[in-house]
């Protein structure tokens, strides 16, 4: 049986792909084409066998186990004409070639093909910096750069052991990454694979937002949640990460890694579209003052306040965050009352918007003649403190 194995890379499309062998795996069977990741995912933390599967995780912590799976699961399924797809991108950032050659060690017996995809490399580490943020990261480009580092000659000549490994390099295009990679083995699928389009991207700004918000509350959310606040936000305009001379001088650091591959899987034909000639006015650092900020974040703040879902998020926030005195609100407000909900979730849910008081010594007054021109607007003088605080330690840090 040949074995093909999809190592990414990300942000070129890939859970798109899975998502596609998933929910079509019935159809593709008949055609030679095998895809179960769910044999592959550790039930008790698993990324999901829908797209993500952990199979490449499972072989840097339990390779010995993972590999015997495969191994009867390529017996179970034996015929030579038939292709066994494994998509696991994990693989072209944590794989070093200890675990590929323990792969190709164990696969001796079968053919392999590895499937790369490529992307330019500044659009790719704007995107790949943007994902990390998205999944709650907080840490730098630069550090995003090591992770994940987008050096395509490097890539396949550490997986490319040996002559017998066949190696296929696809320009990654927006919207097409199902359709190469099935064109590679000459099977024609359907034009409209709109359905599959996932993990859409959040604008620059917003991406600095979400940074922000991480690195300074206590609020959580997982990876979905702030596209899901974000949609309808009235953002000041789109942005790039990196400026037009930055993004030269990326793409000048790989020059010759682009070069070597161009000559050897293209015939010498430019890998990716050339930079734009000019810079624009929505290319840059995005700069947003402390009004925007403030504007932004309450939205967020609010959205938080206001989904069932994240109010224990929000109590927890309030909680940590040393500013609700129980025994004065208890005593404020509740005396005598019939105690529905504990106090400090009774001031999440209800208190904060009836502008009472978490403690004895907050001044509503002071915090909205900070900002006279949101007194009317509906915001608790709570939410306003705690993103003046936001801000403050966001100053402090810097």
């Amino acid at each position: 049986m040949k074995i093909i194995f999809h190592i990414g890379m990300p942000k070129t499309g890939t859970t798109s792909l899975q998502y596609y062998l998933f929910k079509n795996k019935n159809n593709l069977m008949p055609n030679g084409f095998i895809y179960e990741p769910e044999i592959f995912t550790n039930q008790e933390n698993s990324l999901g066998s829908t797209n993500h599967n952990d199979f490449g995780m499972n072989i840097i912590n339990n390779p010995d186990k993972t590999i015997h799976t495969l191994l009867d699961r390529l017996k179970f399924h034996d015929n030579k004409s038939n292709y066994y797809i494994i998509s696991a991108e994990v693989a072209v950032v944590y794989f070093s070639e200890k675990h590929i050659k323990f792969l190709y060690d164990n696969l001796h017996e079968h053919d392999i093909e590895i499937v790369l995809y490529i992307r330019r490399q500044d659009d790719f580490i704007e995107s790949f910096y943007k994902t990390c943020i998205q999944c709650g990261m907080c840490f730098s480009i630069d550090e995003a750069i090591k992770l994940c580092n987008p050096d395509y000659d490097d890539i396949v000549k550490k997986w490319k052991q040996n002559k017998n490994i066949k190696v296929h390099v696809v320009k990654y295009k927006s919207s097409k990454t199902i359709k190469n990679f099935f064109d590679i083995y000459g099977m024609k699928i359907d034009d409209d694979l709109s359905e599959y389009k996932l993990n859409l991207s959040l604008g620059t700004n917003h991406i600095e937002i979400v940074s922000l918000i991480k690195r300074n509350t206590n609020i959580l959310f997982n990876f979905l949640e702030p596209e899901m606040f974000i949609q309808g936000l009235q953002a000041p305009k789109s942005y790039r990460i990196f400026s037009l001379a930055e993004r030269k001088n990326i793409m000048k650091n790989y020059e010759q890694s682009n070069n070597t591959i161009s000559k050897q899987f293209f015939d010498g034909e430019p890998l990716f579209e050339p930079l734009p000639e000019t810079d624009s006015n929505s290319i840059g650092h995005p700069l947003l003052d402390s009004d925007e900020i403030i504007k932004i974040l309450e939205k967020y703040i609010l959205y938080c306040i206001k989904s069932n879902k994240h109010i224990n998020n929000l109590i927890k926030y309030i909680d940590n965050s040393g500013d609700f005195d129980e025994a004065f609100y208890r005593k404020k407000y509740l005396c005598g009352r019939k105690e529905i909900y504990k106090p400090i979730e009774h001031f999440a849910r209800f208190g904060m918007y009836n502008k009472l008081l978490p403690n004895e010594d907050f001044d509503a007054d002071k915090i909205y003649n900070l900002y006279p021109e949101l007194k009317n607007t509906g915001i608790p003088p709570y939410i306003l403190y705690t993103v003046l605080k936001i801000i403050k330690n966001k100053e402090t840090s810097d």
